[in-house]
C-alpha cells in the first residue's frame, strides 16, 4: 500500500545500514527466506494506529490463534514472528482483519497459486476463502 516502506529483497544485502538511517524506526531485519511478515511496526495503542495506517496491527491475536505453531507472538501492542518456528502461517494471513500479516513480496504469487489449489480441496474452509477473496479484490 501507498506510504509503506518496502524493501527490494532482490537488492538487499542484509548489511543493516537502513536500520540506522530510518528516521522513524520502522525497518526490521527478517530472514531472506521469510514466508510471511508483519507489515506493521508501531507499538502504539491499536485505536491510534488504526487511524494512521491501513495495515496497522491491532494486537487482536488472531494470527497467533489461527496459526498456533507459526511462531506468532503479541507483545507491546504488536504481532511479531519467531522465524525459528516452522509451523503453518497461512491461516494467520487469511485471518488477519487488517492485512498486517502478509506474504513476503516475492512469495505472493506462489501463495495465491497454492491457495487456489487448496481452495478446490476444501482444506482452508469457506470463511477463510471469502476473507482471502475480499483481500484480493
Amino acid at each position: 500500500p501507498e506510504g509503506l516502506v518496502q524493501v527490494d529483497r532482490k537488492r538487499c544485502t542484509g548489511c543493516g545500514v537502513c536500520l540506522g538511517v530510518c528516521p522513524v524506526d520502522v525497518i526490521r531485519m527478517i530472514p531472506a527466506d521469510a514466508d510471511f511478515i508483519v507489515a506493521c511496526s508501531s507499538r502504539d495503542a491499536p485505536e491510534a494506529k488504526k487511524a494512521l495506517c491501513p495495515v496497522s496491527c491491532t494486537a487482536c491475536g488472531i494470527c497467533r490463534d489461527k496459526s498456533p505453531d507459526g511462531g506468532f507472538m503479541i507483545e507491546h501492542n504488536l504481532a511479531s514472528v519467531d522465524y525459528h518456528a516452522h509451523g503453518e502461517r497461512v491461516y494467520a494471513y487469511v485471518g488477519c482483519p487488517t492485512t498486517s500479516i502478509r506474504p513476503a513480496d516475492d512469495l505472493k504469487k506462489k501463495f495465491d497459486k497454492e491457495f487456489a489449489e487448496t481452495e478446490n480441496t476444501g482444506t482452508i474452509g469457506k470463511e477463510s476463502r471469502t476473507m482471502h477473496q475480499e483481500k484480493n479484490e
